[in-house]
């Protein structure tokens, strides 16, 4: 018994030290990327409300030595609505630190660093469109239930390229402008759904009824079928599973 007791502990305690040399190597990348982060000439710079708790040489909330940004992202969480979308975060964060539109966000262990773009469609174009950067592995985790390992949306470079080059036309302008009578058909029926809800004053998740609205526009689209998720009839096979899959990963 003391054996396995004094085992436990010495597991206990390789995986605190794992633990905090990752914490240390977290906070120093941080530490170091903002020193990379030329410093902005005063002059040219709009007078910034909050200049003391994020000086323009650090394009970040402040950051807590040993906690990053989680009480910055505590307290911006705790400051809204409990079911507001996560992506609303960084505006808010942007707001409550009079932040520029591109900032570092650094709240591991609960993820990894982030550069955040908010606000700025350049900056997002440049990064995904001009020059199509690596994405995050956790995306191929996240789709891998609905798209497998291996989808367009989650692939990387000459992969993608040469699959994105067979989906072309599917993309072209002439094929598209053939599909709108089928996407308007799906969307007035979300927008007679909406009037409905609103006529009984009733209160719906948006997220989830225009998630419901895009799987039908797709089933149409990509199927040819009526999909009806947007009133689900569960009976309906295809509705049943599509919707699970697409709404379980929210």
């Amino acid at each position: 018994m003391t054996s396995i007791l004094s085992a436990m502990l010495v597991l206990l305690a390789g995986l605190l030290i794992s633990f905090c040399l990752k914490l240390y190597k977290q906070r120093r990348l941080m530490k170091g990327l903002v020193s990379t982060f030329p410093p902005s000439d005063a002059s040219s710079s709009p007078p910034r409300r909050q200049a003391s708790l994020s000086p323009p040489s650090q394009p970040m909330p402040p950051h807590h030595t040993l906690l990053g940004h989680l009480p910055v992202f505590a307290k911006i969480v705790r400051s809204l609505p409990p079911d507001i979308h996560p992506h609303c975060y960084p505006h808010f964060i942007r707001q409550a630190y009079d932040l520029g539109p591109i900032f570092y966000l650094h709240t591991w262990p609960l993820g990894d660093p982030m550069l955040i773009i908010a606000g700025e469609p350049d900056a997002a174009h440049e990064v995904t469109v001009a020059h199509s950067l690596p994405k995050h592995h956790s995306l191929r985790t996240y789709l891998a239930p609905v798209g497998g390992q291996k989808n367009l949306v989650s692939m990387d470079g000459p992969e993608w390229k040469a699959w994105r080059s067979i989906f072309n036309p599917g993309f072209a302008p002439a094929n598209l402008m053939g599909l709108v009578p089928s996407i308007v058909e799906e969307v007035e029926v979300f927008a007679r759904g909406l009037g409905e809800w609103a006529d009984r004053g009733e209160v719906v998740i948006l997220e989830e009824v225009a998630t419901r609205v895009t799987v039908d526009v797709i089933g149409k689209v990509v199927l040819d079928k009526k999909v009806g998720a947007i009133f689900p009839s569960y009976s309906n096979c295809l509705c049943g599973v599509v919707g699970r899959c697409v709404l379980s990963r929210r």
